[in-house]
């Protein structure tokens, strides 16, 4: 049986998918009928009601160039049994596009032949737009990757050339060695591991005086250029000359992160310098020219390494515009590192595991997987998909999964764990999950309403299939007094039927707005005499008198349905009374509303049932619907249309003394903009 908290729940989420604007629509394969809700006209540029309800006046409406891929991917879904997703665009009759999705899924009988297909559309346009956007900021990405390791590959090639020609070091702001040439290896004698991790005291030859070193670091923690020639000591306890330029490399505040020293060998140029005058002079223009050359080539590596910084600064910031993307999702998000420990979560993830980001930070992902499996068998890590995916690069999409909150309740989820590869090694993954606590009582109501309908058209069919049957078979004459009885049964079955889908029919159009309300001016009084005088005849069938104390007050209602209100109210209470008692049909205005009551001398209702008896298929008794011919719908379409007329609707009621029905209407208010509109 549906409760009426979950038809609350179905109203509550009816309302939440027009507040998100989601369409939904239910396909009758069988007879091409489609049904749309209201949003799913407005999301198709339709005006609500003028859709024609076939899939035909659904394809006119998608865009030309789209027909073909709905099509196949609706047939996909069939002949697969998958889901249905598709993106498509379509047109409104102002010649407008927009970009819709569509989810859906089909629905099958016992052999196998789909019946049914339900689903939901939304309009992705903005998403769409948003995506080519991101497209062509890829594009751009990818030119300034380009770009970028041109730079990179034209700095390499620089660097081999200074390796060529020159004894290479660079230190970070310590003096620390980073880096070392082969040319400075073998001019110094020690090997690169020996060097590295050392400061260039190892090769000081405590030639030059403490303040000359002293002025050489106050010159580059300036971020000033520093030349000099300096005397140092090799492995082996000899002695070379280089002419050495430290160049600081600056950050985007202009303050030195590392140093370059540029050194040229000087040490034959030392040794012959007292005698060979002229040489010299020749050499340090050399040198000069040299260094010119070199400042020249430290200008366009500074300028390289300028254009490279600011390629980061522009991929840092398309970084950070990724984050906020992530952060933007709708369905929880974690990554993991290689041991599954939690690297980065969204927001929603959070907020869905009942966390803080930071809190989940560093925590292995352990502590949101239940304990053990959906069989109660213990839970491995090795069994974990997620742990599988980090394993061996797998891809897993779980559909039935419960995680843990932080306060120890659970959470239904589906959740797809997909491996992080960098050049073919495993780094890591990332799971993205969704709460399916919605679907899943969505599931279960459409599984207890289908029970319901079942078992309720399986009773008058069975009747109807007894009686033909006994008939068919020739054992009774149709003209015996047995035998027109049960034709009799057969077509009271029948009857029943008959009601019963009406009223099926009937409910779900006024719940789901396709059956408008056809409002006019119409009088109280009018519509409670109608009603009496319609139910007359029955009354006068089970021996029950009708009394009737009319009020004349204008309503604004749709008058048909007042009076299917009225006699359905009626016909319980004739049904359910005693031969020759009498029920009552009254009305009193009270404020401004006025206020219907039908009171009975029937044997009442238990209080239990005074709310469950306006759902579908309540009734107070399980034998009520063959004694009294009902079909468990009828209080039920009552409280849709006194609904749809802004009413409330209600019972009270004694065991044994009766019961009386009540719901109350707006009364209409004649100013003179009212009055003007009556007229017309």
């Amino acid at each position: 049986m549906i409760t009426n908290s979950c038809e609350n729940e179905v109203q509550q989420l009816r309302l939440a998918l027009e507040a998100a604007h989601v369409g939904i629509w239910d396909w009758n394969v069988l007879t091409n009928e489609i049904t749309w809700s209201s949003v799913h006209e407005q999301l198709f540029g339709l005006e609500l009601g003028t859709f024609e309800r076939t899939y035909e006046a659904f394809d006119a409406c998608v865009h030309p160039m789209d027909r073909e891929g709905v099509k196949l991917a609706v047939n996909y879904a069939r002949q697969k049994r998958q889901n249905y997703h598709h993106e498509f665009r379509v047109v409104w009759l102002d010649g407008s596009i927009h970009w819709v999705e569509g989810k859906g899924r089909f629905f099958y009988d016992e052999t196998g032949l789909a019946v049914r297909m339900i689903g939901a559309v939304m309009d992705v346009s903005e998403r769409v737009q948003a995506q080519a956007a991101l497209r062509e900021e890829a594009i751009e990405r990818q030119q300034a990757s380009q770009i970028l390791q041109a730079s990179l590959k034209e700095l390499a090639d620089i660097k081999f050339a200074l390796d060529q020609s020159s004894i290479l070091a660079i230190t970070d702001l310590k003096g620390t060695i980073t880096y070392v040439n082969n040319k400075f290896c073998e001019i110094s004698k020690y090997s690169r591991a020996e060097l590295l991790g050392q400061n260039h005291r190892i090769i000081n030859s405590g030639a030059h005086p403490t303040p000359f070193f002293q002025q050489m670091w106050k010159t580059i923690t300036s971020g000033q250029v520093w030349k000099g020639e300096i005397k140092n000591r090799a492995k082996d306890g000899t002695y070379y000359w280089v002419d050495t330029t430290i160049v600081p490399l600056l950050d985007n505040h202009l303050q030195p992160y590392q140093y370059v020293a540029i050194r040229t060998d000087i040490t034959s140029r030392k040794r012959i310098e007292s005698a060979l005058q002229k040489a010299k002079d020749e050499l340090e223009m050399r040198v000069v020219e040299r260094t010119s050359e070199l400042i020249g080539v430290n200008a366009q590596l500074q300028s390289e390494l300028e254009e490279r910084q600011r390629t980061q600064e522009a991929l840092k910031r398309l970084s950070h515009q990724n984050e906020l993307i992530l952060n933007s999702m709708g369905e929880g998000l974690c990554g993991l590192d290689k041991s599954g420990k939690i690297t980065f979560v969204n927001p929603a993830a959070a907020k869905l595991l009942g966390y803080l980001v930071t809190e989940l930070i560093g925590q292995p992902i352990d502590i949101i997987l239940p304990p053990g499996k959906s069989d109660e068998t213990p839970y491995t890590l090795t069994d974990c998909p997620i742990y599988e995916s980090i394993r061996d690069a797998s891809v897993h999409q779980v559909t039935h999964e419960v995680f843990w909150r932080k306060n120890g309740t659970s959470f239904p989820v589906e959740y797809v764990s997909t491996p992080i590869q960098e050049q073919g090694a495993v780094m890591g993954a990332v799971v993205t999950f969704k709460d399916i606590t919605d679907r899943q009582i969505m599931e279960r109501m459409k599984d207890e309403f289908i029970s319901v309908v079942s078992h309720e058209l399986r009773t008058p069919l069975t009747s109807i299939h007894g009686s033909l049957g006994m008939l068919a078979s020739r054992l009774l004459d149709p003209c015996s007094a047995r035998g027109k009885r049960l034709l009799e049964i057969a077509v009271d079955s029948t009857d029943r039927l008959v009601r019963l889908i009406n009223d099926i029919l009937d409910i779900e159009r006024i719940e789901s707005g396709k059956v408008m309300m056809e409002k006019q001016v119409c009088n109280a009084a009018d519509l409670m005499t109608s009603a009496l005088e319609l139910m007359q005849t029955m009354a006068q069938q089970y021996g029950v008198n009708l009394s009737i104390s009319p009020v004349s007050v204008g309503l604004y209602a749709d008058s048909d349905r007042l009076i299917q209100t009225l006699t359905n109210l009626l016909s319980n209470a004739i049904k359910f009374s005693p031969s020759g008692s009498t029920v009552w049909l009254t009305a009193e205005r009270q404020g401004d509303v006025i206020l219907f009551k039908v009171r009975d001398r029937g044997r009442g209702i238990p209080a239990d049932k005074l709310e469950t008896i306006f759902e579908r298929f309540q009734q107070v008794d399980s034998s009520d619907s063959r004694n009294h011919e009902g079909t468990g719908l009828g209080l039920a379409i009552c409280r849709s249309i006194v609904q749809q007329h802004s009413g409330r609707i209600w019972a009270q009621s004694q065991l044994g003394l009766g019961s009386t029905f009540y719901f109350t209407l707006p009364i209409l208010v004649y100013d003179e903009k009212s009055r003007n509109s009556a007229r017309i």
